[in-house]
C-alpha cells in the first residue's frame, strides 16, 4: 500500500501543474499581441461610394444585415464611407448586390 501512495500523489500533482502552464502560455500570447507593431494608419481622404442595385428580398439574414449595416436601405439608395478594412469586407459580401466608386 505505500507504493500506490506515492503514485497517486504524483498523478494528482501532474494534473494540478498542467492548468498552470496553459495560464502562462495565454498571458503570454497576449503579452506578444500588445507588442506587435501596429498596421498602417488607415487613409482618411479615401471614401467609397456604395450604391445598392439589387433587392435583398430573396437573401439570407445575414446578407441583409450587412446590407443594412452599410446604411443601405432600398433599391438605387447611396452612402459614402470609409475606405477601410471592415467596410471593404462587408462590400465583398455583398458584392453582387451593389456597385462601389471610389472617391
Amino acid at each position: 500500500m505505500s507504493e500506490t501512495t506515492p503514485t497517486k500523489k504524483k498523478a494528482a500533482t501532474k494534473a494540478a501543474a498542467a492548468p498552470t502552464e496553459k495560464k502562462t502560455t495565454t498571458k503570454a500570447a497576449t503579452t506578444k499581441k500588445a507588442v506587435a507593431p501596429k498596421a498602417e494608419a488607415p487613409k482618411a481622404n479615401k471614401q467609397l461610394k456604395i450604391t445598392l442595385v439589387k433587392s435583398t428580398i430573396a437573401c439570407k439574414p445575414a446578407i441583409r444585415a450587412t446590407v443594412q449595416a452599410l446604411g443601405l436601405k432600398k433599391t438605387n439608395s447611396t452612402v459614402i464611407v470609409a475606405d477601410n478594412d471592415a467596410v471593404r469586407g462587408m462590400v465583398f459580401k455583398v458584392k453582387h448586390l451593389v456597385t462601389v466608386d471610389e472617391i
